[in-house]
């Protein structure tokens, strides 16, 4: 009989199966909700609002799903925006239930309640992982232990799609094989528990949440009241990290802001780079006080932060960083949301590199 810790490294094998090789598919037509959970530690929904017809900021659900979504009902505010794999869904704060409707599935309804929430927050981002139900077979279907289910369900959420989401939306050629992508995702998991070393990961995993989410939700801002200027130049970076530092060179953090709003509608660029500075000091904001809130940093690992957001905006320079942010930001994902419990076992098991 299999001893627990040998039970668990089986569960991680399989984690790591699913991770290395393509997962075959179980064609099905109906999903069902697998977890539903506060991400704590998320800043899209405070960093990237959407505000109701009250004027209040809404909850932010990221729905995981490897399918598309035809649409929510509910008190939805606003379209459904893609990112990649995930999917994410304003709801009014207050809001008790949504009812998602995946393309070419049977809609699902999702009742907060269920999941011990007795509804979502302003401000507050969710995470609403859907997995398609197993088919019964001769015999039977097969029982999954809780901490089963997680290996499998993160294994699928990262290998059914990851190496398409590689390729189409971070442009990164050869996926999921990239030697810079595999390196950097292993050198996440194998230092996230180190406290210097989760500061500086905590950097890079921003600068991609920054690039990828909050940026260009800056950008639709400005684009949807007119204005002409772009936020895709690095010094856009600068302005966050020298207000973090506490160098205000350019602006003060309220005339910063104060810029920003004043030129956003602007129809003929004046100072391009003064605007993204301001920009990138705008977002600073408070962020260093959520970081340390969340105990994602501390005062005594901020210099640690700093320097791998100082790392991370260096390679938006050019296309060869690419890579690195994936696997930083993918290892993010793994350990803060997939296999919460099992971390220790996945840095013992699978982590460790010999050179």
């Amino acid at each position: 009989m299999l001893t627990d810790y040998l039970k668990i490294k089986l569960r991680l094998l399989l984690f790591m199966t699913f991770l290395v090789f393509a997962v075959i598919p179980i064609h099905s037509q109906e999903l069902s909700v697998k977890s539903f959970c506060l991400a704590n530690k998320d800043l899209s929904a405070s960093l990237y609002p959407r505000k109701d017809s009250n004027g209040n900021v809404c909850a932010l659900i990221k729905i995981y799903v490897n399918y598309d979504i035809s649409r929510v009902e509910g008190n939805v505010i606003g379209s459904i925006d893609n990112h990649g794999m995930e999917k994410w869904v304003y709801l009014s704060s207050g809001s008790k239930m949504m009812k998602v409707i995946p393309a070419n599935h049977i809609p699902i309804f999702v009742t907060f309640s269920d999941f011990n929430y007795r509804a979502v927050e302003s401000k507050h981002t969710y995470e609403l992982v859907l997995v398609e139900k197993t088919k019964t077979t001769s015999n039977g279907i097969m029982k999954w232990s809780q901490i089963d289910s997680i290996s499998y369900t993160g294994g699928m959420a990262l290998t059914n799609g990851l190496d398409a989401f590689l390729k189409e939306q971070q442009k990164i050629k050869d996926g999921i094989s990239n030697k810079e992508f595999q390196s950097a995702l292993k050198e996440y998991l194998n230092n996230y528990d180190k406290p210097t070393e989760q500061a500086r990961l905590a950097g890079w995993e921003i600068v991609d949440q920054l690039k990828s989410k909050i940026l260009p939700g800056q950008q639709h801002e400005v684009d949807s009241l007119g204005g002409v200027y772009r936020l895709d130049d690095p010094i856009y970076y600068e302005g966050v990290i020298d207000c973090l530092k506490g160098k205000y060179l350019r602006f003060t953090k309220d005339s910063a802001k104060d810029y920003y709003e004043k030129h956003k509608r602007d129809s003929k660029a004046e100072d391009s780079q003064a605007f993204c500075y301001a920009a990138g000091m705008m977002i600073a904001n408070g962020l260093k006080e959520y970081l340390l809130k969340e105990g994602r940093i501390t005062e005594g690992t901020m210099k640690n932060f700093i320097l791998g957001l100082e790392e991370a905006a260096e390679t938006q320079k050019n296309e060869g960083g690419k890579p690195i942010v994936a696997g930083y930001s993918i290892g993010y994902q793994v350990i803060s949301r997939m296999l919460p419990g099992v971390q220790k076992e996945i840095q013992n098991y699978w982590c460790p590199i010999k050179n």
